[in-house]
């Protein structure tokens, strides 16, 4: 059943993303050190005190996926100076990584990401709002 559930998920993910061609309006991207960074969570619009699947792609210069980074996320609510809420994202083949999180709180919030390939660290900051 457990399997079942991951194919699901990951077939979900792969047609929110566009199998990597062209991302989706709700995706946000940066780039940084010659890494790009898409970012996208599960649902959309996450709420308060729910689970929001976060997933990352991760491509170099080219556009090809990069499998072999170490990501971290760090979430904070920079109004009420709020911190702590880290993890490790997991790598799930092909450029793309994941991580379950939970925002705390409605409001602003900023996700730091650090991502390291071999030798190279980069740090992305993300904002989001939850309602």
């Amino acid at each position: 059943m457990k399997k079942y559930c991951i194919i699901i998920l990951l077939l979900s993910i792969l047609t929110l993303t566009g199998c990597g061609t062209k991302p989706a309006s709700s995706d946000l991207i940066l780039t940084s050190g010659g890494l790009t960074l898409t970012m996208n969570t599960i649902p959309d619009a996450p709420r308060p005190m729910q689970t929001t699947e976060i997933v990352l792609r991760l491509t170099d210069e080219a556009g090809n996926s990069v499998p072999d980074a170490k990501i971290v996320l760090n979430l904070s609510m920079p109004s009420t100076q709020m911190h702590g809420n880290q993890a490790e994202l997991t790598n799930s083949g092909n450029g793309l990584y994941l991580s379950p999180v939970m925002f705390t709180m409605s409001g602003e919030w900023e996700m730091k990401v650090e991502v390291a390939v071999q030798d190279q660290k980069e740090t992305f900051k993300f904002n989001m709002t939850t309602k």
